[in-house]
Order: C-alpha cells, then structure tokens, then sequence
C-alpha cells in the first residue's frame, strides 16, 4: 500500500525539485550577464544545502557525489563572479565621470571576465555536467517515489543546528577578523537557503523578520570578504590597467568606509538576538501552537542530572581552545546560573510549547556547547592541574 505524503511533505518536496529545475534553467544560460552567474551560483548552493539535509531519501552515496559534482562546478564559477562584482564596484565609482584611466582599468576587467566566461561556459558544457544531469534526474525520480520520507522534521532539526552555530560564532568573533566574518557569512548563507526550505509552512508574519535579518547579515558580511578578493583581482590585469585600477580601488575604499548604515557591530548583535521563527504557528504536526519561544531562551535548557548530559563529541568539544581568565569567569558564570535557568525555562516551554519533540530537539542542540563549557572549566581549574 503507497502511503499518501502530508501536506507539509508535498510542499517540502515541491521546493526541493524546483530548486533541482533552477539548476537545470542555470546550466542552459551562456553566462554573458551578471545575474545569470549569480542566479546560477545561488541555486547550486541551495541544492547543496537541500540534498544535505534530506540525506535519507536521496541516499548517502548519491548525495555525496552529487555534492562533489556542484562543488566543481562552483570553483569554475567563482572567478566570472569576482570579475563581476569588481566591475560593478568601478561602475559605481565612475559613474558619468569618464576618463582615460578609468576606461583602461574597466575594459581590462571586462577583458578578464570575458575570458573568464568562456571556460565557465566550456565547463557547462562538459562531461561532469553531463553526468550531473544523469544524477539530478535519478535523484528526482528517487525523491518522488520516497516521497513519504521527505520528512519535515529533519528540516527542523537542521535549522536548529545551524542557528546554533550562528548564535556561537555571532558572539565570539571580533568585527575586525576578516576570516572569521566570512566564516560566519556561510554559515548565514546556509541557515538562510535552510530556511526557504519551510518558509511556505508558515505566516509570512512570522518569518519575515527572521529572513531580512539574515539577508541584511549576508551583504554586511560579504563586504570585508569582497574587499579582499577585489584586490587579488587587480593583480590579474594587464599591466596597463593596473595601475588605474588600483586608484580606482582607493575610492571604492573610500566609498564602503564612509558608508555606515549598517555597522558589522550591529549586524553581530541583530544576529544574537535572532529567533527561530519555526517554534511560533506551525503547519508541519511536530510543533506547538502559540507565542514564539526566543532561541535565548532555549539556549539554556539543560538537564541538572549529570546523566542527562552527553559526553563532548569531535574533535571540537574534546579539546576547547584555552580561554583567558575573563573568558573562564564567564564561562563559570553562565554554567553556574543553568540550574536557576533552567526551572524558568522548563516552566516556558511547558506553557508555549505543546509538542516535546521540539522541546527534545532543542535540549540535545546544546547539549554539545554545555559540555564544551564543563570540559573547558574542568582543564582550566587549579584542582585539575594538580
């Protein structure tokens, strides 16, 4: 007997076999526009982060090689939209203020970009693409005959882990670390492709803040990145327009310091703060109805029995990085104030929270981070030394 798939499941399955046909749309175009490389790149990552969450019906093997086969595709991408983003950037500079110098380092990075789109172009048409299509359309058919394990709950449970790991780097990193901010750009960019997966379960009321917060932290994010990349890009020119390109460079500098808007400080803080939309009103059958339940919130359930929490797992958790005194006092602060917490907590969720499965999901998603804290005060300890 085939089991009919909820609604819910039907909806979830309908938005990932669309991102498979924008992917298929993408490899079709030639590239000459901008948009076509940016609409191409953010379906393959969509698809990326799709496949990987709803690794049990699309098969574990399968999903490995499709992710190899976009992530190739990906790096072939890369350089047409760097090349892209510069010559946006000179545009912008310019503007109507046409010289000779600005005209030889615009056609130098339309030269580059050409060339650029002409091995991307050969590479769509090669054989990985090919066989990626084989994949794709073996995957699509797989999806539509598991359809009834396309399950909504492992949506769920990804976007809590992945909110998670944006709450912790959001509050740990410095707004001057260039790496660590584009760290945090992908992982952003991942809870946001993760969370389209689900945003049609939902009232536009309660998803919309959630999602402009995430697509404000992305553009604020990328700005350090993009400068960086730009740079290495101006290397890359013919000689004669690099040094006009470099000058160029300096008004863009000028441009993004004087642009204060949106501060990275207040991006990290608008992120800290963000909530998860998915414990408000919910069609999916996993979750209570009621008030949302801020991920603050849930970031400190925690068991008091010290059975209930589990041993560090990875590499991560069983060795913590050494922490300065400061670091340690918090650190002790926060573990000491759980059991107090945790009767508040508990007395939340059992008023707003219906369902226990959501209230499970996010105990065990950090239950990881309270035994990172405990291992860490454990080593740092004079009792331990001795």
């Amino acid at each position: 007997m085939i089991k009919t798939p909820s609604a819910p499941t039907q909806l979830l399955l309908a938005v990932v076999l669309k991102r498979i046909e924008d992917l298929r749309r993408g490899c079709r175009t030639r590239l000459e526009r901008p948009a076509e490389v940016h609409d191409l790149r953010v379906a393959i990552r969509r698809l990326q982060v799709a496949l990987s969450i709803l690794r049990d019906p699309v098969g574990e093997s399968r999903g490995k090689t499709i992710d190899a086969e976009l992530r190739w595709l990906l790096r072939k991408l890369a350089l047409v939209r760097e090349w892209d983003v510069l010559r946006a950037e000179f545009a912008k500079v310019v503007g109507k203020r046409t010289s000779v110098a600005n005209r030889l380092a615009q056609d130098g990075a339309s030269h580059r970009r050409k060339q650029a789109a002409r091995k991307a172009r050969h590479a769509l048409r090669s054989v990985y693409v090919i066989r990626l299509g084989e994949q794709l359309a073996r995957t699509e058919n797989r999806l539509k005959k598991r359809a009834d394990r396309v399950d909504a709950a492992q949506v769920l449970s990804a976007l809590h882990r992945h909110l998670d790991k944006v709450h912790r780097q959001a509050s740990s990193v410095a707004p001057d670390d260039t790496r660590a901010l584009h760290r945090l750009r992908l992982d952003v960019k991942t809870l946001r492709y993760a969370s389209e997966l689900v945003l049609d379960l939902y009232p536009p009321s309660d998803t919309a803040a959630f999602y402009a917060t995430l697509r404000r932290a992305q553009e604020c994010l990328g700005s350090a990145q993009d400068a960086a990349v730009e740079r290495s890009l101006i290397d890359r020119l013919p000689r004669s327009a690099r040094l006009p390109a470099r000058a160029l460079m300096g008004s863009v500098d000028c441009a993004k310091t004087a642009d204060k808007t949106y501060p990275v400080a207040t991006c990290l803080s608008e992120l800290q703060a963000l909530g998860a939309f998915w414990l408000a009103q919910s069609r999916l059958g996993i979750c209570g109805t009621g008030p949302q339940v801020p991920a603050s919130q849930l970031s400190v359930t925690v068991a008091t029995s010290p059975a209930a929490v589990t041993a560090p797992r990875g590499p991560r958790d069983v060795n913590p990085p050494r922490r300065s005194s400061g670091q340690l006092a918090a650190a002790k602060a926060e573990q000491a104030t759980h059991p107090r917490l945790h009767a508040q907590v508990q007395n939340v969720l059992a008023t707003r929270i219906e369902d226990s499965v959501t209230v499970q999901i996010a105990i065990q998603a950090r239950q990881s981070r309270v035994a990172s804290i405990a291992a860490c005060v454990q080593r740092q300890s004079p009792t331990s030394n001795t």
